[in-house]
């Protein structure tokens, strides 16, 4: 069954079919939008009915980047891929978040607990997606407002400062009997962030690219190097530098 609604000046049209997950999309038009519903309903009725979402939003250098994180590492051609694969992703991306793209994501992501939690920490913490599907409620310390990361890309562990709105996330969602904070695997958190940006017509950006935004947040915040590295867990000022692109405007009155 699809069901429509005007949000933000584009139709949002939704179809859902019990045993498939929801499809969703949006269009400037609404004769449109009922198209593709119908033709949605079409295929799921004739079984031939696939998501194409990730692949509609996804830029070629996103997907050479996953398939040289993800499949290449098997092959024993391993180099010579990441060679061909260079060209394609220029390195130091900082695609930061425009005006109201964080909204139009906590929008659509409210349907899903884990999938809001998810994009709110990584904003307010800097966390890897990884590092988000591994917290556990034992690592949360709300008398002191911390979070411990025992498991991280580095190999060291780290406790970092939660904000208020962290918090208040935390404090929001269910406990799971497995102890996990957002029972969430990493590609599920990708899955759900990515057709939050396709619903609301975002392009070029990546869950990574949260990171980036939080870094940049931290610095703009106020926070030296070094405090930021202790939340971030960068272990060299070079290594940060690749994830924080501050905006020149919001500089403006530290230069006088």
């Amino acid at each position: 069954m699809a069901t429509l609604r005007k949000r933000n000046g584009k139709w949002q049209v939704q179809v859902r079919r019990m045993g498939h997950k929801p499809a969703t999309k949006s269009f400037r038009l609404r004769a449109d939008a009922e198209a593709w519903a119908r033709q949605v309903e079409s295929e799921v009725e004739r079984g031939i009915f696939v998501d194409r979402t990730f692949a509609e939003w996804s830029l070629l250098k996103d997907v050479l980047a996953r398939y040289g994180a993800e499949v290449s590492p098997s092959k024993a051609c391993y180099k010579t891929d990441l060679s061909r694969i260079k060209p394609f992703m220029p390195e130091g991306q900082d695609r930061r978040l425009a005006p109201g793209e964080q909204d139009l994501l906590e929008s659509v992501l409210q349907e899903s607990p884990g999938g809001l939690a998810a994009f709110v920490l990584a904003l307010e913490t800097a966390m890897r997606r990884g590092e988000l599907a591994r917290m556990h409620w034992e690592h949360v310390n709300f008398a002191d407002s911390t979070l411990r990361i025992p498991y991280t890309k580095t190999g060291r562990s780290r406790v970092i400062p939660l904000s208020a709105r962290a918090i208040l996330i935390l404090k929001s969602l269910p406990r799971h009997l497995s102890g996990s904070i957002l029972n969430m695997k990493p590609d599920s958190i990708t899955q759900v962030f990515d057709r939050a940006c396709g619903c609301q017509s975002i392009s070029n950006l990546r869950f990574h690219d949260l990171r980036h935004e939080a870094a940049s947040r931290l610095f703009e915040k106020g926070l030296n190097t070094m405090e930021v590295a202790t939340i971030t867990g960068h272990r060299t000022l070079q290594m940060l530098q690749r994830y924080t692109h501050l905006r020149a405007s919001d500089l403006v009155h530290k230069v006088g």
